[in-house]
């Protein structure tokens, strides 16, 4: 949670601080040209491509340390089966929404115009490093608490060092894919709210 407050503190006037394909969907369907169609794909490329290599990141380090014979299999992908595919993509999908929510609501409602862009207020990190830590330990235990496509595909990256034939890397890609689309639902949904809750930025 603090490593996420602090990312958004250092690049929130840079880039929005989004780190997360969900979010970056919500604040493009939130219109207002906050984030521009263009600019919103490829932000999701990077954020995608850094959590591919985050996952790849850590494989190798596990193959290559002093305990590369314990499995690493994540937890995040088995609670399908535990839980179900419905009970855990709500699950991330709730707690999805609620992040993409407080980053439109903290981080793009009521910035003030200036002539280099638009001026926002930086507590909005607080609130939203926050909704990551509420998160991840209220649903932790379930999904593994990701609320991010981008940390859903590094933990597919990652499962593939365990997972033996092609068909167990198809179907450990169908969850990612699972898991993302819920966390997307999620952002989708924080955009409309968002719309509903937010008159006055469309005025």
């Amino acid at each position: 949670g603090s490593t996420t407050i602090q990312s958004w503190l250092v690049s929130g006037k840079t880039s929005g601080g989004h780190f997360n394909p969900a979010v970056t969907l919500a604040v493009v369907l939130s219109g207002r040209s906050v984030c521009p169609v263009a600019d919103g794909l490829l932000y999701a490329l990077v954020q995608i491509a850094a959590g591919l290599s985050a996952g790849l990141l850590v494989a190798v380090y596990h193959m290559n340390g002093p305990f590369a014979f314990l499995s690493l299999t994540p937890l995040p992908f088995k609670p399908w089966t535990d839980y179900g595919v419905v009970t855990v993509g709500i699950a991330e999908g709730v707690f999805t929404f609620v992040l993409a929510y407080a980053t439109l609501a903290c981080s793009t409602a009521g910035a003030v115009p200036t002539a280099s862009g638009r001026r926002q207020n930086y507590f909005f990190g607080l609130a939203e490093g926050f909704c990551v830590m509420t998160g991840g330990c209220a649903v932790g235990s379930i999904t593994g608490g990701m609320m991010n496509p981008a940390v859903a595909a590094g933990v597919w990256l990652l499962n593939l060092e365990e997972l033996g034939s092609i068909k167990e890397a198809g179907i450990s890609l169908g969850t990612c894919l699972k898991f993302s689309t819920w966390q997307c639902t999620g952002g989708l949904i924080a955009a409309v709210v968002f719309r509903i809750t937010h008159p006055s930025e469309y005025c």
